[in-house]
């Protein structure tokens, strides 16, 4: 089975643990409440992972950069030319890293 499948039972089997060793329901709400805060940090770094090679969407870009969208649009968008591909606008790898090799 794939990676998913065994996150999933990770997660499936740390949630029965802690089902089995709460006392109260405020103590199982701050452990369901950890494995909660665990998967979504796993989930967007998994994102992060996801950029892909050569053209980036607006949301990739600023990924890559590493800063919001907004202070994308703010900041590189009006420098650095985009191209459409279908429908979506796109930067390209290169030029953002020109850019940002610039003095």
């Amino acid at each position: 089975m794939g990676s998913g499948y065994q996150e999933l039972k990770i997660v499936s089997d740390t949630l029965a643990k802690t089902l089995d060793g709460a006392e109260t329901y405020d103590e199982l709400r701050s452990e369901v409440d950890k494995v909660i805060a665990q998967i979504e940090f796993a989930l967007a770094n998994k994102k992060k992972e996801r950029v892909p090679p050569g053209h980036f969407t607006r949301q990739h870009a600023a990924e890559y950069l590493d800063m919001s969208p907004n202070t994308f649009d703010e900041r590189i968008r009006p420098k650095v030319k985009a191209k459409t591909i279908g429908s979506m606008l796109r930067w390209s790898k290169r030029r953002l890293d020109e850019y940002m090799e610039e003095d």
